[in-house]
């Protein structure tokens, strides 16, 4: 026998014949609603499409804006090269600078300036020429926030820091020589019943200390990195030729500090090397002294013949030439003591030579050597055609000058 099994009872479900609903029959609309509703709906799509177009507009000027003044090649490879770690392209900067030109790295960019223009570049690569008067024979010099330009032909000067001028001098100022320090700028000028005047004037441009002398002839002259001694380089003649004096002028008392007599010879140039230590390069050798007029340390080049010299962060690079048979050139690297930090040998001709920081760049030919302070082991740049003038950076970027283009690695 066959069981049947029970089924499950379900409930009833009612299901209804007609949903409600409470859409709006648009049938059932008048003819006036449907324009004013068709109306609403044409203007808000209306000022929506305004709204849109306007947006765009601003959208659209600032994209521009930032291609021209963000979007440069040099940022994007910088982003490239962070991301990961990979370079590509050198910049080139075709400037069409003289060959007399003067340039240098300078926070993150470079100042570049010669008888055409003075340029900035920053770290994006944009550039901007400084409304100034031009520079035939252009010296530059900088500090970490200033720069100082010189013109060697017609003695103007120029103290800024790419967006603000802070000095500017004329021929007539008659300017003879203009140093720079972190404490200051020292100016050597003419005055009528004195030898020499020396001024020395804060980095905001204002006048320091001031000091005339009747006795002595400027050679060169020096303002401490803590702005309160004033160092001036003083000819005095004698039966034979010259003596060169040292004079330490103290800025709180406005009194000479001291004098130190350095010998008949010619002082090349003069730099703070050393907290109150001050190092001054002659043809035959360097000589140190601090602010109480006491030397410090000496080095001589013996029978060497000094051919270029450079000041670092703390040494001074020093190219001799020797007269013998085998290695032509000795590059020697020498502190504020008078202690040789580093030394080389070397037959191939000289260059370029320039410094920053505790670094030494060196350009034989197309070929960049970057060298520590130290002349260990160096790096090399090689370049398409021969570098004119070289700057580097404390990073160690290489900046060089060939037949008037920038290369920037």
């Amino acid at each position: 026998m066959i069981r049947k099994k029970p089924t499950e009872e379900r409930p009833d479900i009612d299901i209804p014949l007609s949903l409600k609903t409470d859409r709006i029959d648009t049938k059932s609309l008048s003819e006036a609603d449907l324009q004013k509703r068709k109306e609403g709906v044409r203007q808000f799509l209306n000022v929506f499409f305004k709204l849109f177009l306007l947006l765009s507009a601003v959208l659209l000027i600032i994209l521009l804006y930032s291609s021209r003044d963000q979007i440069t090649p040099r940022r994007l490879r910088a982003l490239w090269n962070d991301l990961w770690g990979i370079e590509i392209a050198t910049d080139v900067l075709d400037l069409n600078l003289l060959a007399n030109a003067a340039f240098a790295s300078y926070q993150g960019g470079l100042v570049a300036c010669d008888a055409t223009a003075t340029r900035i570049i920053d770290i994006h690569g944009i550039e901007e020429i400084l409304n100034i008067p031009l520079f035939s024979e252009p010296s530059l010099t900088l500090t970490k926030n200033r720069f100082l330009l010189f013109d060697q032909a017609s003695h103007n000067l120029y103290l800024g820091d790419g967006e603000k001028e802070y000095l500017w001098l004329t021929q007539a100022d008659a300017v003879t020589n203009a140093t720079l320090s972190e404490g200051g700028v020292a100016t050597l000028t003419e005055a009528d019943g004195y030898l020499s005047v020396v001024k020395a004037y804060k980095p905001d441009g204002s006048l320091h200390m001031e000091y005339k002398s009747p006795d002595y002839f400027g050679a060169s002259a020096l303002l401490s990195n803590d702005g309160k001694t004033l160092v001036f380089l003083g000819l005095l003649s004698t039966e034979t030729g010259y003596q060169t004096t040292a004079v330490l002028l103290d800025w709180e008392t406005s009194s000479i500090r001291g004098t130190l007599a350095l010998g008949e010879r010619l002082p090349l140039a003069i730099k703070e090397l050393e907290e109150d230590v001050f190092t001054v390069v002659f043809h035959d050798g360097i000589l140190s002294f601090d602010r109480n007029a006491s030397t410090t340390g000496m080095y001589s080049f013996g029978d060497q013949e000094l051919y270029t010299f450079l000041f670092g962060e703390d040494f001074v690079a020093c190219i001799t030439e020797r007269h013998r048979v085998g290695s032509r050139f000795s590059i020697q690297t020498i502190d504020s003591s008078g202690n040789v930090i580093g030394s080389l040998m070397e037959s191939r001709e000289f260059g370029s030579l320039a410094a920053s920081g505790r670094l030494l760049a060196i350009t034989h030919g197309n070929v960049v050597e970057v060298y520590p302070a130290a002349l260990t082991s160096h790096s090399d740049f090689k370049f398409d055609s021969y570098v004119e003038q070289v700057a580097v950076s404390e990073e160690g970027t290489v900046i060089a000058l060939c037949d008037g283009t920038l290369y920037i690695p």
